[in-house]
Parts: C-alpha cells; structure tokens; sequence
C-alpha cells in the first residue's frame, strides 16, 4: 500500500459529569463543552446514558420515554452541525422493552442503534440486552461500538475488529473502584486488536455511584494518545490508517503483527 493510500481522520471525545433525570441541563452543559472544541473533527463520542444521567433507578424507564426524541434530535442538529459522526450512549425505548444502547448519526443522518450486549448489575433490572454486533463504514472508515463493562469481553472487540473495525467507540459509566481494570482492559483491546479505542466516560460522583472518568484515546500500539483524567471537557487525536495496517500485520522493532501470524481455523473461522 502506497503512503498515498492511508487515510486520516479526527476523533473528539466528550467527558461530562450528567446528573439523573437533568437532561436540559445535562445537554446544555455538552454542548457547551463542544463548542469550546479548538480542533475539527470527523468524529465525536459521548458517555453512556449521558442525557438522561446513569442510574439504576426505576424512575429512569420514565425519563427515558418523555425524553429519547428531545435527546436524539438534539445529538442530530450536533452531527449535523459539525458535519461529523456522532456515537452517543442513549436510553432507549422500543416496542415494550428498555435498552442502553448507544445512537449513531452520519451527518444529521440516523445510521443505527448498538444495544449493550452485556448489562452490569442494576442495569439488567432495568433495561433489556442487545444481541448482536455490528460495523459501520463512517466517514471512509470501518467503526464498531460496545459499551463499558463490555470492555472485559475480549470477544466483543475481536468480533467487529475480524469485521473490519479500525476504531471502536465506547461509551462509558466506570466506577472508580476499578481503575486498575479500566486502565488494562483499554490498552489490551488496543493492542490485541490493533485498532484505536476512543471512549468517552463520565467523571464525579451522584447518588451511590463515584466514577472514573479518563475518557480517553488508544493507538494501536497501546499508547494513549490523550485521557480527560477526572475532570469535565474534551479531548481528541487523529486516527492513522497507516498504523493499524503497521500494527496488525508487520513485524519490527515496535509490532507484534499480531494479525500477520493469526491462526483463526484455530478457532472455528
């Protein structure tokens, strides 16, 4: 592949402390961050259930169907906006059931849901699982999303990286408690699978939950390229093509080529 032929694009993540059932305020606050964004980009992630606020209360079903169409129109005028890809975690409301589940938009253009396959703790009292896994071809580039503690399914990111995936958006709620965990599983999702990670998480503390933060950016090598730490902002980094080509399939000084010696009859592919 000639130099010529490697693409670039732009990644901006979100991180924002939302409080349960202040959407208003929640979207005000976003946006309010976005627009201090000094970069453009091609791309832009949100946090898990940022609208409506992470909870795992019984009153959020409710939130959710008087709020999904404001929510949705609002992070559609953003993509359209910024004439830019957004991925944002939702609650979502269909045919009787409840899903986390993260949006995507092209352009102001509805692309699809991602409903979280695995649910963590309250989440399953509340919301149904999501059955399968998917990419897109978004801005020139292959993207696949899964959701927080799906990031300790190493199954999830490999699925959609065998599909294609050259950047896997997720967003997040984490708690801090599992920093050591979050940090490891993000960087081995990068490196594993050669791709670049872009999450966006929620920071600070309301009801019993106090989480992380440290939305952040991984390059295929594992190099976390930017980390909001635990403060409210943004962040972003360029995707390179070229070093997901480099990292899945040479062989130097820095590589593995994971991918250039991967066996997958091994596994029943």
């Amino acid at each position: 592949m000639n130099s010529g032929d490697f693409l670039k694009k732009t990644m901006v993540s979100v991180q924002i402390r939302s409080i349960p059932k202040q959407v208003e305020s929640n979207l005000k606050k976003a946006i309010n961050i976005l627009n201090g964004c000094s970069i453009p980009f091609d791309f832009c992630v949100f946090p898990e259930l940022f609208g409506t606020g992470y909870t795992w209360d019984e009153s959020s079903k409710q939130v959710i169907m008087e709020k999904q169409k404001m929510i949705e129109a609002w992070l559609k005028e953003i993509s359209l906006q910024y004439n830019c890809v957004v991925i944002s975690g939702i609650g979502r409301y269909d045919k009787g059931s409840f899903y986390n589940s993260a949006v995507i938009y092209d352009n102001g253009k509805f692309v699809d849901y991602y409903d979280k396959t695995h649910l963590f703790r309250g989440e399953k009292e509340i919301f149904r699982s999501g059955v399968d896994f998917k990419v897109y071809h978004l801005s020139n580039v292959t993207v696949g999303v899964l959701m927080c503690y799906e990031i300790g399914i190493p199954e999830i990111a490999r699925t959609v990286a065998l599909k294609g995936a050259e950047i896997i958006f997720a967003p997040f709620a984490y708690g801090r408690s599992r920093w050591v965990t979050y940090d490891t599983l993000t960087k081995a999702r990068a490196i594993e699978n050669a791709c670049y990670i872009c999450t966006s998480s929620t920071p600070g503390a309301h009801e019993a939950f106090d989480f992380l933060g440290h939305s952040r950016i991984i390059a295929p090598s594992g190099e976390i390229l930017c980390d909001a730490l635990d403060r409210e902002g943004w962040i972003g980094a360029e995707y390179d093509s070229e070093l997901v080509e480099r990292f899945r399939y040479r062989e130097d000084a820095e590589s593995s080529g994971y991918w250039s010696n991967y066996r997958g009859e091994l596994f029943g592919e």
